[in-house]
């Protein structure tokens, strides 16, 4: 009987995404393995020969042989961390001055120098004493229809996190300046956003799932977004991809890596001063990204990627 594994990701899309690789990874080294996420009915849309799970909760962790565990600062990952199960593995995307106490024979703490998904496959060949890859494969896909729409560009304009949303004008005119360029913008938002984008000028086309929208964008010649899951679901099908970030020194770690992709944000740092309540970054950072800006990396992104 095979030993059991488990991968316990943070609570967003994209998160359950990069951790995907550490779920493979498990499995081609043999182990019984089963994700869990908050996103777990959205990700076994994606991939239905896996299984996926809600968190059971500290107990259910410790029957576990191998867990790798994505800490996201939440109640739940320092819940784990403090009551440290020595089957648990832990990512640490960056710093936080309340691991100071903790060692990291078990874990791995992640730099600026590469994209989270090589962090995350050079943990797991680390941990498992093996050569792993970040390669994942959505195997339903029609490789026959891989950017068939060569001209489409797929654009979402949105993110759980509405502060690192692009203004809806500055998306606008972007896509208009793409349509002068001889491309096909189209908006990809969720049903209940509709309401909001329907009166942009340009096609927005009803995904009932995601599933859908994952073969909408692998049709797709590219992909434009802020920074958020569906751009690392855009990366993962092979779409190449252009995002649009609040913060240069953190995409650097949270970037879409497994197609080539370029990343537009400020120039220059923009502080938030979270202990007096000044947020500068999060009020301002799109003032400093400009259309013209996003136009001119996407036209190096062509060029990369014909």
């Amino acid at each position: 009987m095979s030993k059991r594994a488990a991968v316990v990701c943070s609570s967003g899309l994209g998160d359950g995404l990069l951790m995907m690789i550490a779920a493979k990874s498990l499995i081609e080294a043999g182990y019984h393995t089963c994700v869990f996420s908050d996103e777990h009915q959205a990700l076994k849309s994606l991939f239905p020969d896996y299984e996926f799970l809600p968190y059971p909760g500290l107990d259910a962790i410790r029957e576990i042989d191998f867990v790798i565990v994505q800490n996201d600062n939440s109640k739940r990952s320092w819940s784990l961390l403090n009551a440290r199960p020595d089957n648990c593995h832990f990512i640490f995307p960056k710093w936080n001055k309340r691991l100071s106490k903790w060692t990291y024979n078990n874990d791995y703490l992640c730099n600026d120098s590469s994209p989270l998904a090589q962090h995350i496959t050079n943990a797991c060949s680390k941990w498992l004493n093996r050569k792993t890859s970040k390669s994942v494969i959505i195997n339903w896909l029609d490789k026959n229809q891989y950017r068939t729409k060569k001209r489409r560009v797929a654009i979402h304009p949105t993110s759980r996190n509405r502060l690192k949303q692009w203004s809806k004008n500055q998306f606008k005119t972007l896509a208009g300046q793409l349509q002068e360029q001889g491309f096909s913008p189209a908006f990809i938002v969720a049903e209940d956003e509709r309401a909001e984008w329907k009166d942009i000028g340009f096609d927005v086309p009803h995904l009932s799932d995601l599933p859908n929208v994952a073969n909408y964008i692998h049709e797709s010649g590219y992909f434009i977004g802020n920074d958020s899951g569906l751009g690392h679901l855009a990366s993962m099908v092979g779409t190449p991809t252009l995002t649009i970030s609040d913060n240069p020194k953190q995409i650097k770690r949270w970037r879409p890596s497994w197609q080539t992709g370029l990343v537009v944000a400020s120039q220059v740092p923009i502080p938030n001063f979270k202990g007096i309540g000044i947020r500068w970054r999060d009020l301002y950072w799109q003032r400093f990204v400009s259309p013209n800006r996003v136009l001119k990396a996407f036209k190096k992104l062509t060029k990369a990627m014909p």
